[in-house]
């Protein structure tokens, strides 16, 4: 899980050297993710988290799954300290625009694999 962090914290590293057209312009500061959107993310990772583990655990000779649920779990963490800088009120508009993107993109991996593991034949 500390390993999920501190790639996560490289990874906002390496964004801003190659900070996209997207990001705000000036000291305009993104409004913050929305409860819902944070709600329906921390689902999406307990589900597949969840369902990965139960899916490794079930099938223990399947090294995918067992990978998906070992490197996977950190997931949920690495959301929340992004969530987290979103919610930093001292925190640049720059590095909050990347830390939600970061979430977003933890938020996609969870969802897309919720897919992966149903269609991995997984329940």
């Amino acid at each position: 899980m500390i390993r999920a962090a501190i790639l996560l914290v490289v990874a906002l590293s390496a964004a801003g050297c190659n900070a996209k057209s997207d990001a705000p312009s000036g000291d305009q500061r993104p409004a913050p993710i929305a409860a819902p959107e944070r709600q329906r993310g921390a689902e999406a990772c307990k589900i597949y988290i969840e369902r990965a583990c139960a899916c490794a655990k079930a099938r223990p000779d399947d090294a995918e799954v067992k990978k998906r649920c070992e490197l996977d779990a950190a997931l949920p963490d690495a959301m929340n300290l992004a969530l987290g800088i979103d919610d930093e009120p001292d925190v640049s508009p720059a590095d909050v625009f990347r830390a939600q993107s970061e979430a977003r993109k933890v938020m996609a991996t969870c969802i897309q694999g919720v897919n992966w593991i149903t269609t991995h034949g997984c329940k």
